[in-house]
C-alpha cells in the first residue's frame, strides 16, 4: 500500500472541493463538496503500468455523481450539490493541498459543462484505444 497522494486533476479549495486522487488506500476518489466523495477502489494489479482512462461525473441537477475505470463503471452515488469554483484547476499537482502529485503520466484531461453518461464514456474510450 503506498503512503501518499497522486493528485490527478481538480479545482481545490478549502471546503469547496471538485478534485480526483488517489488516496493512500488505493482508493480512487472524487470530492465535489466539503470532504463529501465517491469511492472506487480499482483492482491492485491493474494500478501500475497499465492505461486506464479514468472518468468522475457530477450531475449539478441530480447531485449524482460517478467513478468509471477504464470505461466501466465503478460507482455511483448520490451527493450533496458543488458549489461554485474560484480558482484556476490544476493537473497532477495540487497547489492547495501541498505534498499531493501524480507519480506517472496522465496524457489528457478534459472538462465538459455537462455529466458524461456510461455510452458518452464507452465511446470516448473506444476512440482512445483506435488512437495513432
Amino acid at each position: 500500500m503506498k503512503k501518499r497522494f497522486d493528485y490527478v486533476a481538480g479545482i481545490s479549495e478549502q471546503a469547496n472541493d471538485f478534485d480526483l486522487q488517489f488516496e493512500p488506500d488505493n482508493a480512487l476518489r472524487f470530492y465535489t463538496a466539503a470532504g463529501s466523495n465517491v469511492a472506487y477502489t480499482p483492482p491492485l494489479a491493474t494500478l501500475e503500468g497499465e492505461w486506464h482512462l479514468v472518468v468522475a461525473t457530477f450531475n449539478a441537477g441530480t447531485g449524482e455523481r460517478a467513478i468509471y475505470w477504464t470505461a466501466s463503471l465503478g460507482r455511483k452515488i448520490p451527493a450533496a450539490a458543488a458549489s461554485g469554483k474560484r480558482t484556476s484547476s490544476r493537473i497532477g499537482e495540487s497547489k492547495v493541498f501541498t505534498g499531493r502529485f501524480f507519480d506517472g503520466d496522465i496524457s489528457d484531461v478534459a472538462l465538459w459543462n455537462t455529466a458524461l453518461g456510461a455510452d458518452t464514456v464507452a465511446q470516448i474510450y473506444a476512440s482512445r484505444l483506435n488512437a495513432p
